[in-house]
């Protein structure tokens, strides 16, 4: 008993000077996250005169209905660290492909609700995000293999031929592909 107690007091006191040896993350202007940490004194800075351009490859869906897909709020999270970094929106040139289960975050609402008995979580988010200049893309390919009407889309998202067409062509225009 006395051991784990002088652990515990161990881990307890560490634990403080540990977090102090980075900075605390910074809110970015999309909200919704847990901020960005700014590294100092890193190898590879953010540069507000480099264009940024990067296809998100989105396929899976969410582990909680009620919240956020992950890969949003990770799209979200390179907006956020760009612009705490002076990097202008405009060269900030972000994609996402949305195919597979993931294809339920662009629902409307209606659709969203009736699927699965909540009001789409993802709706705020992606507001944000497309104002920040994100395109929405989803598989048109799916879409015909689920008969999922253009109707059940929010207004965002743009139906593409096909998933890997985008990813071929817009890595071909100079995008990297960043996968799920």
């Amino acid at each position: 008993m006395r051991f784990a107690i002088g652990t515990t007091m161990i881990l307890v006191a560490a634990t403080p000077a540990m977090a102090a040896n980075w900075p605390a993350p910074t809110p970015g202007p999309i909200t919704g996250t847990s901020g960005y940490v700014q590294i100092p004194d890193v190898a590879v800075p953010r540069d507000p005169r480099h264009v940024y351009k990067a296809l998100f490859d989105v396929t899976k869906g969410p582990a909680d209905k009620a919240k956020p897909l992950g890969r949003l709020v990770g799209i979200a999270g390179q907006y956020n660290g760009l612009a705490l970094g002076k990097v202008p929106v405009a060269n900030m040139q972000f994609a996402a492909i949305f195919h597979g289960p993931s294809v339920d975050a662009i629902l409307t609402d209606e659709a969203y609700r009736a699927k699965h008995g909540v009001a789409n979580p993802n709706l705020p988010l992606i507001a944000q995000l497309v104002k920040m200049g994100l395109k929405i893309y989803v598989c048109g390919q799916f879409m015909a293999a689920t008969d999922l009407p253009r109707s059940a889309l929010i207004k965002d998202a743009q139906v593409a031929e096909g998933a890997t067409l985008v990813m071929i062509r817009m890595v071909n225009d100079g995008y990297a592909l960043i996968g799920d």
